[in-house]
């Protein structure tokens, strides 16, 4: 089963901006925002960051699309959520019999 079955419920988006380098202070600096239908969940996990340490997870972002991203991403939330661009902990690609199903986006 696709992820086109899911998207009605995907009533809220979320907002991408791949990072793309570093500017001579050393701050981020990112692409073009892309924006996706989304469904975030609000709960408590532990998960594992980039560098391997456990962290709280308090939401999940899952996206209706095949969206390679990184934790050096940036993501914008919906004006419900507060903080609008948490940092993201972890990207999982979720994969079903037929490939690839669905993205999902650990925040802080």
């Amino acid at each position: 089963m696709g992820v086109e079955q899911w998207h009605h419920l995907m009533a809220q988006t979320v907002t991408v901006e791949p990072r793309t380098a570093l500017d001579s202070y050393g701050e981020p600096t990112y692409g073009t925002a892309t924006t996706y239908k989304c469904r975030v969940s609000g709960k408590l996990k532990m998960v594992r960051d980039s560098a391997g340490l456990e962290r709280v997870c308090t939401h999940t972002v899952y996206l209706g699309a095949d969206v390679e991203m990184t934790p050096a991403d940036r993501v914008t939330l919906s004006t419900d959520y507060e903080p609008r661009q948490p940092p993201i902990l972890a990207v999982e690609r979720v994969m079903d019999g037929g490939g690839h199903h669905h993205t999902a986006v650990r925040l802080s």
